[in-house]
């Protein structure tokens, strides 16, 4: 046999279709990053009224990420720039995942808090937590 036809035959015989070989990095975004995984969160962008710490992943997947965290929440009173911080237990569920320039953010958080709440009811949501300008994610793992 011709030693080309040869090399042909074992080239195409081993060749296999292309594939993706990595999905977009996931992150979540706090006002000025997007991370993955991140144990500390910027959620309300405005005044940092709503800020998570201590944030600890039960579940991350492409479409939602579960966890637990302390909200640290601005309580404005008498008003917000001299009202007091309080903490508070709450389970945290990331989810809608939109594109972002070369990576994919869970777009909105809901925060669910034990029996004490700081507004009367037991759930907060931020919708629309997508920078408007795609920076890096801080951290680039493999998605697999």
């Amino acid at each position: 046999m011709n030693r080309g036809l040869l090399v042909l035959l074992l080239v195409t015989a081993c060749a296999r279709p292309a594939v993706p070989t990595k999905e977009l990095p996931l992150v979540v975004f706090d006002c000025t990053t997007a991370s993955f995984k991140p144990t500390t969160v910027i959620v309300a962008c405005g005044d940092g009224g709503v800020v998570l710490r201590e944030l600890r992943y039960s579940s991350w997947t492409m479409e939602r990420a579960v966890g637990t965290a302390t909200a640290l929440v601005k309580l404005c009173e008498p008003d917000c720039a001299t009202g007091k911080t309080r903490r508070y237990p709450v389970s945290v569920v990331y989810d809608k995942p939109v594109r972002s320039g070369d990576h994919q953010v869970l777009s909105r958080v809901v925060l669910t808090y034990s029996a004490e709440t700081p507004y009367g009811d037991r759930s907060q949501t931020f919708d629309g937590l997508v920078e408007l300008v795609a920076p890096q994610p801080t951290t680039s793992p493999t998605q697999r």
